[in-house]
């Protein structure tokens, strides 16, 4: 993914997008979640399940900050 993708996306994320980085299925994430093994503990929101963009790429190494600060560059 590139930087541009990165600062472009949304604040939260399905679960379908957050397995994408973790190499997971959405019925993976819903799973892990079930368990408590997800690296990061996603928002309920209604009968919705989100998991916060910044923590997911913190989750694999990836600064939002940084990224964030790149964006001129």
């Amino acid at each position: 993914m590139s930087l541009s993708q990165l600062r472009s996306l949304p604040p939260t994320l399905t679960a379908e997008e957050a397995g994408a980085f973790w190499s997971l299925s959405a019925w993976s994430v819903y799973e892990a979640t079930k368990r408590g093994d997800v690296p990061v503990e996603p928002i309920r929101i209604g009968r919705s399940l989100r998991w916060a963009t910044a923590a997911v790429l913190r989750s694999i190494g990836i600064d939002p900050v940084e990224v964030l600060a790149t964006e001129g560059e």
